[in-house]
């Protein structure tokens, strides 16, 4: 998230999935809606680390120059 740019800068990561990380998750999804949302036939991010967030975040850090 922090590489995706939707993470806050001035807070630190701690490991810990609370509201300042959910809120985060949320922009990730919403970035990316198409293929993590519009399958779920969601229109917002819900801030929850399910499957299709997970693999597509997987995804992306396991892409080539990453």
């Amino acid at each position: 998230l922090i590489n995706e740019g939707v993470w806050d800068s001035e807070v630190e990561a701690t490991g810990y999935f609370g509201p300042i990380t959910k809120a985060a998750l949320i922009k990730f999804q919403e970035r990316y809606s198409e293929d993590i949302l519009k399958p779920l036939n969601l229109e917002k991010g819900t801030g929850y680390f399910g499957p299709k967030s997970r693999a597509y975040l997987n995804g992306i850090s396991l892409s080539p120059g990453m």
